[in-house]
Formats: structure tokens, C-alpha cells, sequence
């Protein structure tokens, strides 16, 4: 009479499968927080920047007298 043969139980196949689904879920959810995280930097630096140079010319022009206050 044959042996059968053993096979892995398909649960532990099932939840490697599923591991592997959740760590590349959580590693592609850390990448999209950074890019979220790189462009809300990049912005506040535009908006800084801008205010600080309005601020600069408007306290330039000012000093020359060409506007008034």
C-alpha cells in the first residue's frame, strides 16, 4: 500500500501569504507618508519664503519713501 504524501497545512501557506500582503501594504503606506511629508515641508517653505521677501520689499520701499504708510 502507498504512502501519501504530506503536504504543509495551506493554513501556514495562508497567513505567510497574507504577512507578506501586510509588510508590503505598511512598507508602500511609509513611502506615501513621507512624500506626504516631503511636500507639506516644501510648501511651507515656499509660503516662508514669499512672506519673508514681501516683507522685505515692502519694508525697502519703505525706507526709499516711494510708498507711504
Amino acid at each position: 500500500m502507498p504512502r501519501k504524501r504530506q503536504h504543509k497545512p495551506r493554513g501556514t501557506l495562508d497567513t505567510e501569504v497574507m504577512n507578506e500582503i501586510d509588510k508590503q501594504h505598511s512598507r508602500r503606506e511609509e513611502i506615501e507618508n513621507k512624500r506626504k511629508k516631503r511636500k507639506l515641508i516644501f510648501w511651507s517653505i515656499a509660503i516662508f519664503g514669499v512672506v519673508v521677501i514681501s516683507t522685505i520689499v515692502g519694508a525697502f520701499l519703505l525706507l526709499l519713501g516711494l510708498v507711504e504708510w
